[in-house]
């Protein structure tokens, strides 16, 4: 079965242990982590890595090269992608 990580912008005080939950999927399994800032993003994204097909990163990791930060990272070996908010 194919794993797919998600990583959201928790803010500070986020318990990346706590917020952790999979959705059992028919095709996948979807993992959902919260964290607290992006030196926590970065250990989850390498304690996963090897898991999981792709590393898709919240709307907060699209601003300012961040998710390339933990695309870099990650040796750039891994599969990362980012939400990107668009306005109309």
């Amino acid at each position: 079965m194919k794993k797919y990580l998600f990583i959201f912008m928790g803010g500070p005080g986020t318990n990346e242990q706590e917020t952790r939950t999979v959705f059992h999927c028919p095709l996948s399994d979807q993992i959902i982590v919260g964290v607290p800032s992006m030196d926590k993003a970065v250990e989850v994204a390498k304690e996963f890595a090897e898991q999981v097909e792709s590393i898709e990163l919240c709307g907060y990791f699209s601003q300012e090269g961040r998710a390339m930060d933990v695309a870099k990272a990650l040796g750039g070996k891994y599969r990362v992608g980012a939400t990107k908010y668009v306005e109309p």
